[in-house]
């Protein structure tokens, strides 16, 4: 899938289409303290990596390409108070990240006071990795135990999934997703998966990526993101075991298609 989107922070999107950063700036500090020695040099000691920022410098025409409501889309989703994820348009999962400070400069004044150039730079700050629910101790022990990744991986996706944590339920049920069949069981990945997909179909790849770390968590995307510009989903199922029976259920769906007309 060809995605035009540069970055997803939160809901806003960064593009050529939107508002597109001249610079992507990341700054990552490491602590030494120095501690005073009589007579001699201060001893440095690393004590662990400190603050990460990010600034994102960049400018808006938006007679030409965006409009003039991108600042307060931005400002929206810094007013949440809350961290945000950040994600790349070629799918990498950069963590959580809050929106510190957001400045605006607008120039070549049109008659009414609109501006034709909007210049912008957002700060942000890493806020911690980005997972949206907590695996119980016991669980993470049994996937610890396993020495393959990808059953690990799938191991800790079907316990998230059938463990519903922080509204994981209702979020498929949103969705029009059922997470379990009929006789209460936790339905196929493949399917799941299949489900994910067609509800998202017209998704750029940063959003799907978004929505799988959202409901199958952070593993899964990760899992996903290594698509690239390919088929997220279908990238995933083959991580996790499960290609052959989601290109089944592709297959099953382009034939009903067909026969409708």
């Amino acid at each position: 899938m060809t995605s035009k989107v540069m970055l997803g922070l939160g809901k806003y999107r960064f593009s050529l289409e939107t508002a597109a950063y001249q610079q992507f700036q990341k700054t990552t500090a490491y602590l030494w303290p120095s501690q005073q020695r009589i007579g001699q040099h201060a001893q440095l000691q690393y004590v662990g990596p400190g603050s990460k920022e990010i600034t994102l410098p960049g400018v808006i025409y938006p007679r030409y390409k965006g409009g003039f409501d991108q600042m307060k889309k931005m400002e929206d989703e810094a007013g949440k108070g809350e961290p945000l994820l950040l994600v790349t348009g070629t799918g990498s999962i950069l963590g959580l990240w809050v929106i510190e400070s957001i400045s605006e400069t607008g120039s070549i004044f049109l008659g009414n006071g609109a501006p034709r150039k909007i210049e912008f730079s957002l700060k942000l700050s890493y806020y911690g990795p980005a997972e949206t629910a907590t695996i119980s101790p016991d669980i993470a022990n049994q996937l610890n135990g396993g020495t393959n990744a990808i059953t690990s991986t799938l191991k800790l996706i079907t316990n998230r999934l059938e463990l519903p944590q922080a509204g994981i339920e209702n979020a498929f049920k949103s969705l029009g997703i059922d997470l379990y069949d009929g006789t209460g069981n936790l339905r196929p990945m493949a399917n799941l998966l299949g489900d994910i997909k067609s509800v998202s179909k017209n998704f750029d790849t940063s959003s799907q990526i978004t929505l799988i770390q959202q409901l199958l968590g952070n593993d899964a995307a990760t899992q996903a993101a290594s698509a690239g510009f390919g088929d997220v989903f279908q990238t995933l199922a083959n991580q996790l075991g499960v290609g052959k029976d989601y290109a089944g259920l592709a297959d099953q769906l382009v034939d009903t298609i067909g026969g409708l007309f």
